[in-house]
């Protein structure tokens, strides 16, 4: 076999295939001690008094900057270490440790990309722009009728989220032992 047909051969593998739960696990894990970071991080800007973040989550819809926050702790963190877990134990409770590579990475991906938009959404817009409208003096109708745009947004994603849910238990259930 010469070095030109080998690499052809090569060439042939397909791009996604089976994964060992554990580096799954891994992934999971790595992003999770990323979301601990930024929770940390988005948690800093309530120190800074000029932006007057404790008298806009005193009132609505500045609660709403509450809410995403424990959002983000309770799905963006606890979720990742709760996959995490599920595909670590994988081998050993059920004796399955390959899952397919493809579903893994869109669970994800998904799963990021849904809480860092559901979070964004409910936190900025929602949170902090509509405590803002209303420490401003604006009234509640005129606020709603702002921020009201988002809704849908945040309702997609949450469709994305719950579909990332079920592509991770569709990998869990369908785990093979190679």
């Amino acid at each position: 076999m010469t070095l030109a047909t080998k690499d052809v051969e090569s060439s042939k593998l397909p791009l996604f295939g089976q994964v060992r739960s554990e580096q799954i696990a891994r992934h999971f894990f790595r992003v999770g001690l990323l979301n601990i970071i930024i929770a940390v991080a988005v948690t800093l800007p309530v120190l800074v008094p000029q932006l007057g973040l404790p008298l806009k989550l005193e009132v609505w819809p500045g609660t709403w900057m509450f809410i995403s926050y424990f959002v983000f702790l309770i799905v963006g963190v606890m979720g990742c270490f709760l996959w995490c877990f599920i595909y670590y134990m994988l081998p050993r409770v059920y004796d399955r440790n390959t899952v397919d590579e493809f579903l893994a990475l869109s669970q994800l991906v998904s799963f990021e990309v849904a809480v860092f938009g559901i979070c964004a959404f409910m936190g900025i817009d929602a949170g902090y722009y509509g405590g803002t409208l209303y420490h401003n003096g604006f009234g509640p109708v005129i606020i709603t009728q702002i921020i009201a745009w988002a809704v849908i947004p945040i309702g997609t994603l949450i469709v994305v989220a719950l579909l990332s849910t079920v592509t991770g238990v569709v990998n869990v259930l369908t785990a093979t032992n190679e």
